[in-house]
């Protein structure tokens, strides 16, 4: 008989009526994003989480290490940020739990939650998480648009948007584009990816006029009622749930990534760059 492997909490914020809210980064830790990011947050004394890519974090581990040692908590984003939609079960399991190897390794900090790839959950995802004892981190608000785009733009889509417990999905990195740094879809996502952390000051002097505070995901979920599930949802839109082969929570709101032509788990970069301008998050 096996041993008992428990279960996991899918969260797309928290559930408080406190004016708090929690800054998370995807895609890091990348040398021509991260360390910007971090100066911003140290210039407003903000704490927030990071979900790394495992490739990323034993590639760049001074600098995920520098993350832990500005107060910021670490979260996995899978081994090389493929779509888990288009995985075998075992390439799935490597992805979800090889990354979350690579990120404690990096860093030596405990990892408590999973950020699928563009926001894409399957069902198969639930044991793997299970297992790590790591629960699933999705959003409730996107912090990008596609470039071309403007401090003003970005501001006014996170305040428009804006709740109590609200958790807000930026970025540090470009995902697939980490592979392919100069195909034409890499190169869209730093343009998004330097939008956002232009307008990050902006966004946070804005958060702070409306009377909001900051917080990592876990300092975020420790306003919540004893009973997690007690209140009602009332400021999100329905994820769309994917019939098929797996069930798949499908939160890609279409406003941030792109799809990758990289994206296979034995990637083959297709000739006609238009494929790679279809419209992804995470």
């Amino acid at each position: 008989m096996g041993l008992p492997i428990g279960g996991f909490r899918t969260i797309f914020s928290a559930r408080t009526d406190a004016n708090v809210l929690s800054l998370t980064f995807d895609d890091g830790p990348d040398p021509e994003f991260t360390e910007h990011v971090l100066t911003v947050l140290d210039r407003y004394d903000v704490g927030a989480t990071f979900c790394m890519m495992g490739h990323n974090a034993l590639e760049h581990r001074s600098l995920a290490q520098s993350v832990v040692s500005h107060g910021h908590e670490v979260a996995n984003h899978s081994l090389t940020h493929l779509d888990q939609t288009r995985l075998s079960p075992r390439e799935l399991h490597d992805e979800i739990a090889l990354g979350h190897q690579a990120v404690v390794e990096a860093t030596g900090s405990p990892v408590r939650y999973f950020r699928p790839p563009r926001g894409r959950l399957v069902g198969r995802a639930s044991r793997v998480l299970a297992e790590l004892n790591s629960d699933a981190l999705l959003w409730s608000i996107s912090g990008s648009l596609r470039a071309p785009t403007t401090t003003a733009k970005l501001t006014k889509l996170v305040i428009d948007a804006l709740h109590p417990g609200a958790i807000v999905c930026f970025h540090d990195g470009i995902g697939r584009g980490t592979f392919a740094r100069e195909q034409r879809f890499a190169r869209e996502l730093k343009a998004r990816r330097n939008a956002e952390i232009e307008a990050l000051p902006a966004i946070i002097e804005a958060v702070i006029d409306r009377g909001y505070s900051f917080a990592t995901v876990t300092e975020l979920l420790g306003f919540e009622a004893t009973n997690p599930y007690e209140s009602e949802i009332t400021s999100l839109d329905e994820p769309q749930i994917v019939d098929g082969e797996d069930s798949v929570i499908d939160w890609d709101d279409g406003s941030d990534d792109v799809d990758s032509p990289l994206n296979a788990a034995d990637p083959e970069p297709v000739a006609a760059e238009e494929t790679a301008l279809e419209s992804g998050v995470g």
